[in-house]
């Protein structure tokens, strides 16, 4: 076979250019046209990239400096913002379904700028009737509840919700399907027989957008692996969670609210989070940005009970380059535990590239 195929292009290509004079001579560019499409077709490369229908490379690089207040002492550190860098794409594998893939880790500026553990990797296929996926990946609770709100350029926000609430998971099977601004989540953590023997972790949810306005609701139920068994049931917990955003010209509001519920060996918990983030556009590419947070574990005693706000300033210097200065208060329920304030500095560089 290896062979033939190269005596069958010889032969294409000598008949082309012995039948010219009966022809219209093509130009050269036409000519080398038909040559690379032949050598495609019988000579394949074995760079699978020119099967790949889209590549994207990104990145963002986010370098902040802290200055921490913890009630009796003040330090300073430089920090980091989650920096990233990833790939992205998708690729034909039947009429009317994609291959879909990405793959995204973290840059701890914050630590020798080291090139960290994996934000998501997954594989899915995405037709008409929806996208499944197979790897880590965001959950539906964030998506749905979390992402509204989550407008700050800092590693722990919302404040409130990055207390319980989920943002990457292993061992995940998604599905997503939109439709006319109605959106459906749902996933399933699969983690062999640590946790719960079918599925540790079940989350679903649903979000509606109607022009400038949106809502979602999520539930999400996960059972940790018991801290005395590696193979036993630990706690269970269950997170009931809604949010709606509106968007009325230059301003932005986005509140999100979940209730906790914790089922241990000794005790029943109720929790709550609420967050509530709004931005305003400014003259010159500039916003401001505010967010009110309140956390309550549920717990009487060794309580991580808080609350707090936090103010933001950003500049955008152009479509990949912006900075911000941020100050954020905390104030816990606990008497043994100081209140925190914090003012940040940070800078933003994101990058984008599409590979043909």
């Amino acid at each position: 076979m290896n062979k033939i195929l190269p005596a069958i292009f010889s032969t294409a290509f000598f008949t082309l250019i012995n039948f010219q004079s009966s022809f219209a001579t093509p130009s050269n560019d036409e000519l080398n046209r038909r040559l690379e499409s032949l050598e495609k077709k019988y000579f394949p490369s074995s760079d699978n990239s020119i099967f790949v229908d889209s590549l994207t490379l990104y990145g963002s690089l986010r370098p902040t400096i802290l200055a921490f207040d913890d009630g009796t002492d003040t330090s300073y550190d430089i920090g980091d913002a989650l920096s990233r860098i990833g790939f992205k794409g998708s690729i034909d594998i039947a009429d009317g379904l994609k291959g879909i893939f990405e793959g995204e880790w973290s840059i701890d500026i914050s630590n020798n700028g080291d090139f960290g553990k994996a934000r998501k990797v997954f594989v899915g296929i995405s037709g008409i009737y929806g996208t499944v996926a197979i790897g880590k990946q965001r959950t539906p609770h964030y998506l749905l509840i979390a992402e509204p709100v989550d407008i700050f350029n800092h590693a722990n926000s919302p404040f409130a919700y990055d207390n319980v609430g989920t943002f990457f998971v292993n061992n995940q099977v998604t599905y997503q399907y939109n439709r006319n601004g109605f959106r459906l989540l749902s996933s399933a953590q699969v983690n062999g027989s640590a946790g719960d023997d079918k599925t540790d972790m079940v989350n679903v949810g649903a979000s509606y957008s109607i022009q400038q306005f949106y809502v979602a609701a999520a539930y999400l139920r996960n059972i940790a692996p018991a801290t005395t068994d590696s193979l036993g049931e630990g706690d269970e917990l269950t997170n009931i969670a809604t949010t709606a955003a509106v968007t009325l010209g230059d301003f932005y509001i986005a509140g999100a609210y979940q209730k906790l519920d914790t089922e241990t060996n000794a005790d029943d918990i109720d929790g709550r989070t609420v967050d509530i983030s709004g931005s305003m556009k400014l003259p010159n590419e500039s916003k401001v940005k505010a967010g009110l947070f309140s956390y309550d574990d549920g717990l009487d005693t060794a309580s991580n009970e808080h609350k707090g706000w936090n103010i933001t300033f950003e500049k955008q210097f152009n479509s990949q380059f912006r900075g911000h200065i941020e100050y954020l208060a905390k104030d816990f329920k606990s008497s043994g535990k100081d209140n925190q304030n914090a003012l940040t500095l940070g800078l933003r560089y994101d990058f984008e590239r599409i590979i043909d």
